[in-house]
């Protein structure tokens, strides 16, 4: 019986076992029994493919995704910048935008005198040769006054000059038509005083640089070198004055009144023994009458800067102080000088200065030209 022969006649359980990769009885194996194996190793095998398939498919996803979250992180990189350089571009432009200096016409108008019909002042009127209005009003600060206005655009015939207490200076309120109104500047013979300036009032640069002085009677006895000289004296002198209380500090009797004339008529009256105010104001009374008044160089401070009180309004300050340096720039505040004040240091016995004859230094504020 051959290999073949037996194989047709073979018992069916054998062949099961020989298909199932099983050994023949004597130990020889299956011819199916490597293939059986080599069957499941290459079922494995294929697994162990497939999973490397997975592996190296994720392995090639993954650098692609990187690369998709680079471009991602790369592109909001990009826009952050460019919002930031916005946002720089616009800051920029707003600070420099701030930064460029108004106009004079932008000024008016932030000053509120863009379309105001009249311009009023307050000013001093019993004052020769500073400030006296009788019919008219005459004199340094009247001329200081007209000319500031005339460079806020306001000629003579459009001004309104109001004639106002030293006691209302600081608030500005002035008498008219029977009530009180607030005047646009004061222009009153108003020294610059760290006091005022704590206590609000707005003061331009100086206009006038003088000192103060005592006056009085031609026949005053005995030598008159200090203010200790008046120790016990009745000295009158403004109210709302600067030397007030000084004078009370060296042992001095003061006598304190709102209008610098009364002080004077009184002192020639003889009620007073003297009058302390600025020799600015004092040399125009002796002016009006040399024979009976008399100046004395003494002082208490060193001197008195007059200042225009502009009110808070930032851009009527601005436009006073380019009027003001304009005014001492050109000439025109020396004219005034000559005119007013230096008539009256030609009357004084003792030849002196009232004041310093050179304007004082008013910087030019930022305008801009166009």
């Amino acid at each position: 019986m051959n290999r073949r022969t037996r194989a047709v006649i073979m018992p069916r359980a054998f062949r099961n076992r020989i298909v199932a990769g099983r050994a023949l009885p004597g130990g020889r194996p299956g011819k199916c029994g490597h293939d059986g194996r080599r069957l499941r190793l290459s079922g494995r095998s294929k697994s162990v493919e497939h999973r490397q398939g997975e592996m190296d498919v994720q392995q090639q996803t993954r650098p692609r995704a990187a690369r998709r979250t680079k471009k991602v992180r790369a592109r909001l990189t990009v826009f952050g910048v460019l919002i930031l350089v916005v946002l720089l571009v616009t800051v920029s432009a707003f600070a420099v935008v701030r930064s460029i200096a108004p106009s004079k016409q932008d000024l008016l108008v932030r000053a509120g005198l863009q379309g105001k019909a009249r311009l009023t002042i307050g000013v001093r009127d019993d004052l020769p040769g500073i400030a006296l209005c009788t019919s008219t009003c005459t004199g340094f600060d009247i001329d200081i006054a007209y000319a500031v206005a005339r460079e806020l655009g306001y000629p003579p015939d459009k001004v309104d000059l109001v004639p106002i207490e030293i006691e209302h200076r600081d608030d500005r309120q002035a008498k008219k038509d029977g009530g009180y109104i607030t005047v646009d500047l004061v222009v009153a013979s108003y020294s610059i005083t760290e006091q005022r300036v704590k206590e609000g009032v707005r003061f331009s640069s100086a206009y006038l640089e003088t000192t103060q002085a005592v006056l009085t009677r031609s026949d005053f006895e005995g030598a008159l070198e200090s203010m200790a000289a008046l120790k016990g004296k009745k000295v009158c002198t403004l109210g709302a004055s600067t030397a007030e209380g000084p004078l009370r500090e060296l042992g001095i009797i003061p006598m304190g009144r709102f209008r610098i004339s009364d002080c004077v008529q009184r002192l020639k009256d003889g009620e007073y023994d003297a009058v302390q105010s600025d020799a600015a104001i004092l040399a125009g009374f002796v002016a009006q009458d040399p024979d009976t008044l008399r100046i004395h160089d003494i002082t208490l401070d060193p001197a008195e800067r007059w200042g225009i009180h502009t009110g808070p309004n930032d851009a009527m300050h601005t436009l006073v102080e380019l009027a003001l340096h304009r005014i001492t720039t050109s000439g025109e505040w020396r004219n005034l000088y000559a005119e007013h004040l230096a008539p009256a240091e030609l009357v004084l016995k003792q030849r002196q200065q009232v004041a310093i004859a050179d304007p004082p230094a008013v910087p030019r504020p930022e305008i801009r030209e166009w």
